[in-house]
């Protein structure tokens, strides 16, 4: 099951982002909170609307009176993101894509980022339309479709052991990178597909879209 899930942050129509809505239409759709707002630029419809709705427009919660709402308290321990990423999962969704995860507040991003990596069972992205963003777990290649000489980072949020990129321009083979490192920035893409997978370690892997 794809499920995409819309988050209160940036969103850019792309090529890319107009790609993926053609090639992987969701069966599910779930709205954190102010997500609401990309409903319409992605022209997708709606199951589930989530959150404590103290960043949702007036209007938009008039605009959507039929919508099924999940209400939460504001004063809770999980970020709407965290609650709508929770449910897409209950729901049994495999691929989860997060529109609108990145931009804004820093805090907001890095926390969906982080959040991001802590479901290694399902395939998982972050888009803004002209960034997105993947976790790159131990032992699950990394399958990218690029284009030439687009750009792409290597973020190591944990050591990162044997580390192997292919398809770029300064390929890696069984690299160690220390957490932070600036090593891995900013590569290149030679071709239609980057590879990149390690075997001990945790990070992300942030691709650049026109």
């Amino acid at each position: 099951m794809i499920c995409y899930v819309l988050i209160n942050g940036e969103l850019h129509p792309t090529a890319h982002m107009q790609h993926i809505l053609e090639t992987s239409p969701p069966d599910l759709v779930v709205v954190a909170d102010g997500g609401i707002q990309h409903v319409e630029t992605l022209g997708v419809k709606p199951d589930v609307w989530m959150g404590d709705f103290d960043s949702t427009p007036e209007e938009a919660l008039h605009r959507y009176p039929d919508l099924e709402r999940i209400p939460y308290p504001a004063d809770k321990d999980l970020l709407d993101s965290e609650i709508a990423l929770e449910y897409a999962l209950e729901r049994g969704a495999k691929t989860v894509i997060v529109w609108g995860a990145l931009g804004g507040r820093t805090d907001h991003t890095l926390a969906a980022i982080l959040l991001a990596t802590r479901f290694p069972q399902i395939q998982l992205m972050l888009h803004s339309g002209t960034e997105s963003v993947h976790p790159l777990h131990p032992h699950q290649p990394l399958i990218l479709s690029t284009v030439l000489e687009q750009t792409l980072s290597v973020l190591s949020i944990l050591p990162l052991h044997h580390l192997n990129i292919r398809g770029v321009r300064w390929e890696l083979f069984d690299a160690n990178v220390e957490r932070g490192s600036g090593w891995t920035m900013s590569n290149v893409a030679v071709g239609d597909q980057v590879n990149i997978w390690i075997e001990q370690g945790l990070g992300v892997v942030i691709v650049q879209h026109e």
